[in-house]
């Protein structure tokens, strides 16, 4: 009994870190956020493209964010793929700070990056050891 309680155990840890990755990088409604270092609150929106703009080799996108009744803008220095990929009025996943409105973050690199690398690491680990105590829990241990 012990093998399987642990089992599902690691099992429900597992879904709960999927459920952290898909609230933070996948899901557009979500309204997910943290604090960083600096004690900043961040808040999980969505940009819109505005322009594009190619200076001296560096593609860069610029967008703006809504927050309450402001308009906000950022730039986001991307590969040429991406630029080339991007269009103007598409949607693209940032944090904003909630505090200062004006800081933001892009989802997919930094911290924030690493972060979902953790997560994925963490879901997968904690699935493994769940799936071995279940496989020991029904006698697949003889």
């Amino acid at each position: 009994m012990g093998y399987l309680v642990k089992g599902l155990m690691f099992i429900g840890l597992a879904a709960l870190f999927a459920w952290f990755f898909y609230s933070i990088f996948i899901s557009a409604t979500s309204r997910f956020g943290f604090i960083d270092a600096d004690q900043q609150s961040y808040q999980k929106n969505r940009g819109t493209i505005t322009a594009k703009e190619i200076n001296e080799g560096e593609y860069a996108l610029i967008f703006t964010y809504p927050e309450e009744a402001n308009i906000y803008q950022g730039r986001l220095v991307v590969s040429e793929r991406e630029y080339s990929r991007e269009q103007i009025g598409d949607k693209i996943p940032i944090f904003y700070g909630i505090q200062n409105p004006a800081r933001w973050l892009p989802i997919r690199t930094g911290k924030v990056f690493w972060g979902g690398v953790v997560l994925i690491i963490a879901m997968l680990v904690c699935f493994l050891i769940g799936a071995t105590y279940l496989y020991r829990a029904y006698g697949g241990h003889r």
